[in-house]
């Protein structure tokens, strides 16, 4: 199950129990002003109007928008390539919508380069022709008399947006079974061997062998108290980080960024995301981590993340090649843990 994680949305697939929190939206005239149907009056044309995006397909990546915790909208591809989205009135004006789309829009793109996406935008909605422009859509065309909506007709302006179109746009989600195959690679090129030493995750002088293996990722992914985050520049996957929950506490480990790409932010934001997923999502109020003593500087860049030293310490399973071949016998960790309430632990 994909979910979108953004600076400040959780884009998820549609519950059942959604359902209240859309009407609430899909029957205020203001939200719907330039949407394809009148108000909603009452739950069960909501209820029916949810039936699709209940049914997962190809052609369809639609998400639910969360922020702050609660359900404000939906953002998404009903049916592809045709965007779309609509959110609560309350939460306009704050850059949400460019935020959510330009979330949907990424994992599109990174499942399908070649893919032309497009828009059908009613011309009187002058400010989703603006958010449309600024996410790099061109016009493409316009029409007359396109839909009958509440007994008027309505005419249309056309968008288009390409893979081009979209270089260099990040996104960071959630990984799914399939995505084991692109992790390993990554995680092991950050951890292990001669080419991590050019990042700062390596333990190249610490371990030998394996970082991981595509069954024990297996095992993660299958998993539901556990995820892995996965940060994208279009296509391309920049870095990953594990986050779990254990006995009431979050955990955060396994943090890679490719080698070539660090000192960009990226381990940064996938941190911060972490954080978020595990307070949101797990509702944790504490997250901890474990380092390698001799990892100074990375403890130190942690330090300056706002984690803090608990003074506890725990061994490395020296007997376990699945986790790596020690090159040396001091080997254990350091834990870490910040409180995410907003105070260091």
């Amino acid at each position: 199950m994909t979910r979108l994680i953004t600076p400040r949305l959780v884009l998820r697939p549609a519950r059942a129990e959604d359902l209240e929190a859309l009407h609430v939206i899909l029957s205020d005239s203001a939200a719907t002003a330039f949407w394809s149907t009148p108000p909603h009056e009452s739950l069960d044309q909501t209820r029916a109007w949810m039936a699709d995006m209940l049914q997962p397909g190809p052609d369809r990546a639609d998400f639910v928008v969360e922020f702050e915790g609660r359900v404000v909208g939906k953002a998404g591809f009903w049916r592809l390539p045709e965007i779309g989205y609509i959110l609560a009135p309350a939460v306009w004006g704050q850059g949400l919508a460019s935020e959510a789309l330009g979330a949907v829009i990424q994992y599109v793109l990174g499942r399908a380069p070649d893919l032309e996406l497009t828009a059908d935008v009613d011309p009187r909605n002058a400010a989703s022709v603006r958010l449309l422009e600024r996410l790099g859509f061109h016009k493409t065309g316009s029409a007359e008399r396109t839909f009958e909506i509440g007994g008027v007709w309505v005419d249309s302006l056309y968008f288009a947006l390409t893979g081009a179109d979209w270089a260099g746009r990040r996104l960071i989600r959630t990984a799914g079974a399939e995505d084991a195959a692109a992790l390993l690679p990554l995680i092991e090129g950050a951890y292990r061997g001669e080419g991590s030493r050019r990042g700062w995750t390596t333990e190249a002088d610490l371990l030998g062998g394996q970082r991981t293996d595509l069954t024990g990722l297996a095992e993660i992914l299958g998993d539901p108290g556990q995820s892995i985050l996965m940060a994208f520049d279009g296509a391309d996957l920049l870095g990953s980080v594990l986050i779990a929950k254990r006995a009431g506490t979050g955990y955060l480990g396994m943090l890679a960024v490719d080698p070539a790409r660090q000192a960009a932010g990226v381990g940064k934001a996938l941190v911060e995301a972490a954080e978020r997923e595990l307070a949101g999502r797990f509702g944790a109020n504490r997250v901890e981590m474990q380092v390698f003593w001799q990892r100074a500087e990375l403890i130190g860049w942690y330090e300056r993340m706002g984690y803090r030293r608990t003074g506890e310490t725990r061994p490395f399973p020296m007997d376990n090649p699945r986790m790596g071949l020690p090159l040396r016998d001091d080997l254990w960790f350091e834990v870490l843990a910040k409180d995410l309430s907003g105070g260091a632990s």
